[in-house]
């Protein structure tokens, strides 16, 4: 069963990241709260929250119990010149 770690600092966005041990981008042990041993991330997940309002899993090694980032919004379609009948940049 995987040992799980949430980082003691937030993220840039206010997020405290969980990671489980072993994962390249958990910050040095000193600077993480263990959370134990979870069957799933889900439950890492909400052992950290006991400790932090907002929390998330590690892209690389949670990646089930992270979030993702924002889709990006559709491109806006290319004005039409009134003279022309192709897009006009």
């Amino acid at each position: 069963m995987p040992y799980y770690h949430v980082t003691k600092a937030p993220q840039p966005g206010g997020d405290h990241e969980v990671h489980q041990r072993g994962c390249m981008y958990m910050p040095a042990p000193a600077d993480c709260l263990p959370l134990g041993q979870h069957p799933t991330c889900h439950g890492a997940l909400a052992r950290a929250r006991e400790h932090y309002p907002r929390v998330r899993g590690c892209y690389w090694c949670c990646l089930e119990c992270h979030p993702g980032p924002e889709p990006d919004p559709a491109p806006a379609a290319p004005a039409m010149s009134a003279d022309q009948d192709e897009p006009h940049p």
